[in-house]
């Protein structure tokens, strides 16, 4: 479809002369008019621009997803890694004789740590379903509530928060350096 060169210097003036030149190229201008080519052209182009947001919107919170779910496990990592560091912390205030059963204390710690709050610590943080009992949680246990249309850093935060739950359980240990021996 082609406008006629009046119609176009007319639309032109209106809109520029790239928008002018789309607008003679998608609408019959004569049949519709003027006002309703134009109408209709700057309705397209806000459509196709929004739905270019919207991509974009899209391609933002994954990235945000990504750099949250990249700042949990980093942060992660460095909580976890204070349990070694008081693991050696005691293991260089005792006795040489008591070194290894420190060693073993702290290893048994992440591993009794870790399984309890699978089972039961999540579940009493985190769990629950209903605002009926606002002290501790009642739902979650084992992780049997959490699916993918839970929020979205459930996985991510149930490692955080044992990262934590794992350090409290090392520090603990050293309470009892050199008082109990690791079988």
């Amino acid at each position: 479809m082609v406008c006629s060169d009046q119609e176009l210097s007319s639309i032109t003036g209106l809109v520029g002369s790239a928008a002018a030149s789309s607008i003679c190229a998608r609408y019959n201008v004569a049949a519709v008019g003027q006002a309703n080519a134009i109408s209709a052209w700057a309705v397209g182009e806000m459509l196709t621009q929004q739905q270019q947001l919207q991509a974009a919107q899209f391609e933002l919170s994954q990235v945000a997803y990504g750099l949250d779910t990249f700042f949990l496990v980093i942060n992660t990592s460095l909580v976890f890694m204070m349990q070694l560091g008081f693991a050696m912390f005691v293991g260089g205030v005792v006795r040489t004789k008591n070194i290894s059963s420190i060693l073993m204390k702290s290893f048994m710690d992440s591993i009794i740590s870790g399984v309890c709050w699978y089972v039961v610590g999540y579940g009493f943080s985190h769990g629950l379903k209903s605002p009926t009992n606002a002290f501790i949680g009642n739902w979650d246990f084992a992780l049997s509530g959490t699916t993918s249309q839970r929020p979205e850093h459930e996985w991510q935060m149930f490692v955080w928060t044992w990262a934590f739950c794992g350090a409290s359980a090392t520090i603990m240990a050293g309470a009892v350096a050199e008082r109990v021996t690791f079988v």
